[in-house]
């Protein structure tokens, strides 16, 4: 088992965030369109909210990060998405930064132990590692 953890980034589009925020708060979440990413990372979110009182203001929804990532880019709102995303999200223009409180997101490898991984799956394990190494060395 191979497990890669690294903290959730809130993503916006082209100067959407102000210049001067070095991540963004919870509660900042709550006075802007947003766009939801259905699933449990979405369920883990408003959890966190519903504890502080706050509540998003829906205007869509997609079920992958990718397809999140291109809403936020078109202008439909700000969004919160893994980190793998939210450095593609980056490289297309768009803007990301740490959310705060921090949002954890994993990402699981797993294999019986008597099975030996084929050279795919093992440059997949080695490109995820190096993924999530760049990710943590760029959030700190």
């Amino acid at each position: 088992v191979s497990e890669l953890t690294a903290n959730c980034v809130c993503i916006a589009p082209p100067g959407g965030l102000p210049d001067d925020w070095d991540h963004v708060a919870l509660q900042h979440l709550t006075d802007r369109p947003f766009v939801a990413l259905t699933g449990p990372l979405q369920k883990r979110l408003e959890d966190m909210l519903g504890s502080v009182g706050g509540e998003l203001d829906i205007m869509a929804e997609a079920s992958t990060s990718l397809s999140v990532s291109e809403l936020v880019l078109r202008g439909l709102g700000i969004s919160v998405v893994d980190p793998f995303t939210g450095t593609l999200h980056r490289l297309r223009g768009g803007a990301a930064l740490p959310l705060r409180p921090s949002l954890s997101y994993s990402v699981q490898a797993m294999a019986l132990g008597d099975t030996r991984l084929s050279a795919p799956a093992r440059d997949l394990l080695h490109y995820l590692e190096s993924a999530a190494s760049t990710i943590k060395d760029a959030c700190r």
